[in-house]
């Protein structure tokens, strides 16, 4: 998957957890961006989910770009788990989650 696709996924599940998180206006958005844009964003997801409460550690923007399973589960679980802690429920937050992914795919941004 791609890391447009991380990002976007990311941020909407944390301001999910905790509304008003990331602004979105401090998210580098188009067509092309380049490496250091990207990477930039993934930085302000992590960072976001650290503020709300999620142990980041040993993962960085570049594993989230490379995709590595294990870490962006590992962050999505623990996104989830704060979740929980806001008296959010895992039934409310499987809904959203799943229309949040919907609208991201269908705006063509899910597969890079």
């Amino acid at each position: 998957m791609a890391p447009v696709f991380y990002l976007l996924f990311l941020s909407k599940l944390v301001n999910l957890s905790q509304p008003g998180t990331i602004d979105e206006n401090t998210i580098n958005k188009g067509a092309k961006l380049s490496i250091y844009q990207i990477h930039e964003n993934l930085t302000l997801a992590l960072n976001s989910a650290q503020a709300i409460g999620c142990n980041i550690v040993n993962i960085g923007p570049e594993d989230l770009h490379a995709g590595k399973p294990h870490l962006v589960l590992g962050l999505l679980w623990q996104i989830i788990r704060v979740s929980q802690s806001v008296s959010l429920s895992v039934s409310q937050l499987a809904i959203n989650a799943r229309r949040i992914f919907s609208i991201v795919c269908k705006t063509g941004r899910c597969d890079g």
